[in-house]
């Protein structure tokens, strides 16, 4: 009860928290990808679509090479090395996600996590990128609701009513 009056007296709604409980209540199977999403992205094992088989750790690890190499070249001092720390998700990140359909949790996680070795990169990211194969998380989800008032719309109506039928039953 008390971290429900928190929430409430920070001015957080349901509606800002229906993704994350959506994903908290979610079935094992999509419960479990969005698991390995999270901890992947803390570790910084994500792959980068901007670097073809590369990793954020991976990338991080390289600035801080040539950091150490610039600075030694320049002032000959020890270099301070500094743990990976990941760019945190917010609740912005998560926002867009709402009004998605249950199957579509699933299926983010899977174009997040899952890289087939034929596109060597995700298909969708949570950072913004140069490459045009790769979709960010907002432009995902947006498509995917669109997609599915289409959908829900069209399976209102009865396709007689559409105009694909000629009046005596044959194809247009």
């Amino acid at each position: 009860m008390e971290a429900s009056f928190t929430a409430i007296s920070r001015g957080i709604t349901h509606a800002d928290l229906n993704a994350e409980l959506s994903i908290i209540m979610a079935d094992e199977e999509t419960a479990r990808m969005w698991k390995k999403i999270f901890i992947a992205h803390e570790k910084g094992t994500l792959m980068n679509p901007d670097k073809v088989g590369s990793t954020y750790l991976e990338e991080w690890e390289e600035a801080q090479q040539r950091q150490r190499a610039r600075q030694e070249k320049k002032s000959g001092g020890v270099f301070e090395e500094k743990p990976y720390v990941c760019k945190p998700l917010t609740r912005e990140t998560f926002r867009t996600m709402n009004g998605l359909t249950k199957p579509d949790y699933l299926l983010c996680a899977k174009r997040i996590l899952e890289v087939r070795p034929d596109e060597e990169v995700p298909r969708v990211t949570f950072r913004a990128t140069k490459n045009p194969n790769v979709v960010l998380l907002k432009s995902w989800c947006n498509f995917r609701k669109w997609k599915n008032i289409l959908l829900q719309e069209l399976s209102a109506r009865d396709p007689n009513d559409l105009g694909i039928w000629r009046k005596r039953g044959g194809r247009c």
